[in-house]
């Protein structure tokens, strides 16, 4: 198979790096299942439809305030809890089943039991095949999101790492509040009615001081404004699309393995879109080798990741370790971590029970995702020619420094 020289590699992320550039500033508003998130969609389509054998556009129906509306709702019924805990034990520990349902269902694990409940809107799926030269043995995804995630108020002003205590504190608080409650209805009986005086009292009113923290937690959710998204969601697109222009003007095409640019919508939104795919259009997809591209934005980040959410959901390895390969090949240092919080749509492909890993230049839960401060002045060319260098490996069209000392 012919392979790309790196310095047509370099160029092509050049190019990558200047349409995300353009991208962010045509599209400043794209937020999950948006008119924005649609006009991109069709600027890269028309794009693909140049370089690829086969692209199609496909509108997914997703619920993105799903995402987010859980946590109003989780942190209402918790103060509900608190109130109430003074005169009703039973009635307060519903609400902190309300709370606390919603809050893993919807949060921690980031399952859309609930969506019927929210509204539903459409969000933009565009694929772009290019096709083998003989039979196909292989089909290779390259997958990225489209859409930019709303500013997370408390973490444009405090930073990840405060939400982050405030979120651990909460939490203990609402630990505290059940232990609370519970020991009391115990001592009480029936359904715990009863006014608390006493040490009780005193147990509830020492609980007062996460009131502020679960009322905070309101303001980490989704804001009003719009996150620029180019490290988180363009640059992907960029490379992904850029893939396919370097091998059209190579003219290169594997004799075996079919690629796939899979760019989709709605991920912000805690992997709606991805997960909408996975139900739909999916099928040809099950045997299928899937990379998805993360933030790309920190050169010594570099890595695979081989769980998420709590490890619920595993990374293929076998692509991982594919990976690993073209990393070394090409002289990259590439890493394997886990994320605990954090999520992409590999996870939403995994559940599905297809093979998937997130390729990523991020370290984990960075500073500067769903804050102003994911702009395009911080993406490197640099760090998109590595990624564009481990896919072009990976599908084996990559040059290594020794085949281009050969040629010499």
């Amino acid at each position: 198979m012919k392979t790309v020289p790196r310095a047509e590699i370099q160029a092509a992320a050049e190019n990558a790096a200047e349409r995300v550039r353009a991208m962010a500033a045509a599209y400043p508003a794209r937020r999950a299942a948006s008119e924005e998130e649609k006009a991109a969609a069709e600027e890269l389509r028309s794009v693909l439809e140049g370089v690829a054998d086969e692209v199609t556009e496909t509108e997914l129906p997703v619920a993105p305030a799903a995402h987010y509306g859980w946590v109003f709702f989780s942190v209402v019924c918790l103060l509900l809890a608190y109130v109430t805990y003074f005169f009703v034990s039973f009635l307060s520990m519903v609400f902190i089943l309300l709370a606390v349902i919603p809050a893993v269902v919807q949060g921690l694990l980031r399952l859309t039991a609930f969506d019927k409940a929210y509204v539903s809107r459409t969000t933009e799926c565009v694929r772009a095949v290019k096709k083998c030269t003989g039979e196909k043995r292989r089909r290779i995804v390259v997958a990225a999101h489209l859409d930019a995630p709303p500013v997370m108020p408390l973490k444009a002003a405090l930073g990840g790492k405060a939400v982050a205590l405030i979120t651990a504190l909460s939490v203990l608080g609402g630990l505290y509040l059940t232990a609370a409650v519970i020991a009391r209805w115990a001592y009480l009986g029936s359904m715990g009615s009863a006014l608390a005086a006493g040490d009780w009292l005193a147990a509830g009113l020492a609980g007062i001081v996460f009131v502020p923290l679960w009322i905070s937690l309101m303001f980490t959710a989704s804001g009003s404004k719009t996150a620029a998204g180019a490290a988180d969601g363009l640059a992907g697109c960029a490379v992904a699309v850029s893939l396919l222009e370097l091998l059209a003007k190579e003219d290169i095409a594997s004799e075996d393995a079919e690629l796939e640019v899979l760019l989709v919508g709605a991920s912000e939104c805690g992997q709606r879109g991805a997960a909408e795919y996975c139900k739909t259009l999916a099928a040809e997809d099950k045997n299928a080798e899937i990379i998805v591209l993360g933030a790309l934005r920190e050169r010594e980040a570099f890595c695979t990741v081989k769980s998420e959410l709590m490890g619920t959901t595993r990374a293929s390895a076998r692509i991982a370790e594919g990976l690993r390969v073209a990393a070394e090949k090409a002289g990259i240092d590439l890493a394997e971590r886990a994320w605990r919080a954090g999520a992409s749509d590999a996870s939403a492909f995994a559940r599905a029970g297809l093979d998937a890993v997130c390729l990523t230049a991020s370290s984990p839960l960075p500073e500067y995702t769903s804050t102003p401060a994911d702009g395009a002045d911080k993406i490197s060319a640099d760090v998109l020619a590595d990624c564009i260098s481990l896919l072009l490996g990976y599908v084996g069209a990559a040059a290594t420094e020794a085949d281009e000392k050969d040629a010499e």
